[in-house]
């Protein structure tokens, strides 16, 4: 099958599915989103195009290990997954590791798989969900249970203003530019506008994280964000399988 992997950072997945027998592989990312999380980095043209010789070479040192015969099979290209050049109905395949998360669009992103996988393939994600109790990831994640998802834009500024000002940029780069607010909910309305037959959406729920959660925790949750849910908060990671 021709693959298409979207958030293929140093290639090490692109190239073991080659290895495993995938006839192409194409590994597509955006170097801001690198960028963002970096610190004392700026986004502009020469921070793209450095970060981009970055992954290259990653990418190149692992081509050198699997060798030039499976090397042959993976390409890699700077690409948004949003506004996709990958061309019409030209993947079997999409997937992703724990990048859904990060998209900004993730409507856009689900219309753009249906648009370039051939009819009858097939889309796979696992990704850890904004709303649960690590989905602000390191740099987002609070110094109290689900912070991330009970605090505004702005309170979560003077959160960092107050508690953690030498993080605060680069915190706040990653908190607006990095993180989706996407809900179970709305996942399943974005594969159906997109036309996507959904073969299962399995949000794996922790049932320690729902001891965890108080009616205050959930209620503040919901004042901010009124489409996420108790499954939103308890579930860290969710699989997604799809067919066009």
């Amino acid at each position: 099958k021709r693959v298409l992997e979207i958030g293929a950072y140093d290639g090490v997945t692109a190239y073991t599915l080659a290895a495993a027998g995938a006839a192409s592989v194409t590994g597509i990312d955006i170097a801001a989103y690198y960028i963002n999380q970096t610190m004392d980095e700026e986004l502009n043209q020469a921070s793209v195009a450095k970060k981009n010789r970055e992954l290259e070479n990653k990418r190149n040192g692992y081509r050198r290990v699997v060798g030039e015969g499976i090397g042959k099979k993976v390409t890699f290209r700077e690409d948004d997954i949003c506004s996709s050049d990958i061309p019409s109905e030209s993947v079997d395949i999409v997937f992703s590791w724990e990048v859904m998360e990060h998209v900004g669009d993730p409507a856009a992103a689900f219309n753009e798989m249906y648009r370039m996988l051939r009819p009858g393939g097939c889309v796979f994600h696992e990704y850890n969900p904004f709303f649960s109790i690590n989905g602000g990831h390191s740099l987002c994640t609070l110094d109290f249970l689900w912070g991330h998802a009970r605090l505004t834009t702005a309170d979560f500024e003077r959160y960092l203003d107050e508690v953690r000002p030498e993080e605060k940029g680069l915190a706040l780069a990653f908190y607006l530019n990095n993180l989706n607010r996407m809900t179970l909910s709305d996942l399943q309305r974005f594969i159906a506008d997109a036309g996507f037959t959904t073969l299962s959406v399995l949000p794996w729920s922790k049932r320690k994280h729902l001891e965890l959660v108080t009616h205050d925790v959930l209620k503040q949750c919901i004042d901010v964000y009124p489409q996420s849910t108790l499954a939103d908060l308890i579930s860290p990671v969710v699989w997604v399988l799809l067919q066009k």
